[in-house]
């Protein structure tokens, strides 16, 4: 028999899903609230921690939640379900390391975002010149992830492995915490809901891979590589032309078409 009320919790990429660049579409912006408003919900779910996910997206979406630092922090209605750090030791020995072969990168972080050799600008954004000051002036910090520009070699990419995971996107590396990614997160808020609700993973890049294979329903966009798209239920087109939004229409229009029939 099919389900009278189909619920979805729907988990978000943000760069090359629901936004390019610095810009998104009134189409996505209106989808989420259609999503809202029909009773599913809407979570974020980005390799970026807390502090690196832009401002104005946290402004212009309507959520429920986010998944942040590739399933390192995760909050539903405003409240955190879970907050895991790098350990400190391990932030002292990738920064020493990273800093003595001349990269440029940032600990991104819970509640600070902290800058080596890179001019990038946001609130709470702290430059960084020593790892003796993770001790001092950021004894504080909660860092989940590393991002680190540029491709890395062999060596860089041993190094950080035995401590991190790593991976290597088109012209930079990030660096979370083994063991935590996009469909741990996902799946730590799927145990705070009720049974009701299915997932759908929406993204577009290598880090979504195991998100998308994890959710009940996936939607690539149309600038994904082709190996991720063949690993989803849905293509739709590019971010730019507001494939985010082909998504929900296709994932929404199917509940209501299921509700209807089983009426």
């Amino acid at each position: 028999m099919l389900e009278r009320f189909i619920k979805y919790a729907f988990f978000l990429d943000i760069d090359g899903t629901l936004i390019w660049g610095d810009q998104t579409s009134e189409r996505n912006i209106n989808a989420i609230k259609r999503a809202r408003h029909d009773g599913h919900l809407v979570f974020l779910n980005t390799g970026r921690a807390l502090k690196f996910i832009p401002e104005w997206v946290l402004d212009t979406f309507e959520l429920d939640g986010i998944v942040a630092g590739s399933g390192a922090y995760c909050s539903l209605h405003d409240r955190v379900v879970l907050a895991k750090a790098i350990p400190k030791q391990t932030l002292v020995k990738a920064f020493d390391f990273l800093a003595q072969r001349g990269r440029s990168f940032v600990f991104e972080g819970e509640n600070m975002v902290l800058v080596h050799n890179r001019n990038i600008k946001g609130r709470d954004f702290y430059p960084i010149c020593s790892s003796h000051e993770l001790y001092t002036i950021y004894n504080d910090a909660r860092i989940e992830k590393i991002n680190i520009s540029g491709v890395l070699d062999d060596l860089e990419m041993n190094f950080l492995n035995g401590m991190l995971f790593a991976l290597q996107q088109s012209d930079y590396a990030e660096c979370s915490i083994k063991g935590f990614d996009k469909a741990f997160g996902m799946k730590k808020i799927m145990s705070c809901l009720s049974p009701c609700y299915k997932s759908v993973a929406i993204g577009d890049s290598l880090n979504d891979i195991e998100m998308l294979r994890e959710a009940d329903i996936s939607a690539a966009m149309g600038n994904s590589p082709e190996s991720l798209k063949d690993l989803c239920d849905i293509v739709t087109v590019s971010a730019e032309k507001a494939g985010l939004a082909d998504a929900f229409d296709i994932i929404l229009n199917y509940a209501n078409t299921l509700q209807h029939t089983s009426e």
